[in-house]
């Protein structure tokens, strides 16, 4: 369960292995990523735990089969794909939870991409929050804290992560190979993919809709993965930060500024990750690229 993050984020597991076995758990909690990769997957690794710790070999083993099966009943997770989370959503986990357990258990709820929650769904969770049972825990997802409502973050024990990957390691977590020679993957795949975002910045349709970004159908992933860190560089760049996710391509980044306001690039980067996340369902990917360019070139 949690085992596998006890290197990689030594405060976030110690912390929560400590409080839990010393019988503390928080009615919620907020995992702040800071841009890790596997915040969703550490999120579910974290309600596993939750459910499983008090429990014998043979209940653990149960309840971890019909989670990976999505049908344990004391889990409910929100993730929605379509870059929204409604007022709707919140009032179903609502009623869900509305029901004691059937296997006397805690139970557990998942929003991941937190901030996601519009002003109404924002206002129906704080509700839930306000007047949890004593065997409800919320665990919700977000890049920061500081994209949620205050009085929602006030609520919450706040886990914020250490991101202490580079960014090939990101893509490693992705299955590429990890005896990947670094300085020719840089020099080769994430400089083409850089460069069609460039493309995407000039609005040339044409240059867009043909082999150019049909190229990368293969490596979607990917391809988002490189776009979100280049725009998290350039919003880094307009605050003079000197945080980097890939090292270089200073002229494109410069230009990519330029050329778009703050709240452009903040879009965009809210785009590229709605993409990520369709892009990890089963979709045809040819309609995908082709949602994605069009969002991009602000085609809504």
């Amino acid at each position: 369960m949690l085992e596998k993050y006890e290197k990689t984020q030594s405060i976030f597991y110690n912390y929560i292995t400590n409080s839990v076995y010393n019988g503390y758990i928080s009615h919620a909690y907020l995992i702040e990523t800071n841009g890790v990769s596997y915040g969703y997957d550490l999120a579910v690794s974290l309600a596993k735990f939750f459910l499983c710790f008090d429990k014998e070999p043979i209940q653990q083993k149960v309840i971890l089969e019909e989670i990976d099966k999505n049908i344990y009943s004391d889990l409910h997770i929100i993730n929605n794909l379509d870059g929204k989370i409604k007022k709707e959503d919140v009032s179903f986990l609502k009623y869900i939870f509305s029901f004691k357990s059937q296997n006397n258990n805690r139970r557990v709820y998942i929003i991941n991409n937190a901030n996601l929650l519009n002003v109404s769904s924002s206002n129906s969770l704080l509700k839930f929050l306000e007047d949890p049972d004593d065997d409800i825990v919320a665990i919700l997802v977000a890049n920061s804290r500081y994209d949620l409502l205050d009085t929602i973050v006030s609520r919450c024990q706040v886990l914020s992560l250490n991101n202490n990957e580079s960014f090939i390691e990101r893509l490693i977590w992705n299955n590429y190979d990890e005896n990947l020679d670094y300085f020719n993957f840089v020099n080769g795949k994430i400089s083409n993919m850089i460069n069609l975002y460039c493309l995407m910045e000039l609005s040339d349709v044409f240059l867009l809709t043909n082999e150019y970004m049909y190229s990368i159908k293969n490596e979607i992933i990917n391809f988002f993965l490189v776009g979100l860190a280049f725009y998290y560089d350039v919003f880094n760049l307009y605050y003079n930060r000197d945080v980097k996710f890939i090292d270089g391509f200073n002229d494109e980044k410069v230009n990519v500024m330029k050329n778009n306001t703050i709240g452009d690039i903040i879009k965009k980067i809210n785009i590229i990750n709605l993409f990520i996340n369709k892009s990890k369902s089963n979709v045809n990917k040819d309609l995908l690229i082709d949602d994605f360019t069009f969002k991009m070139l602000g085609d809504d």
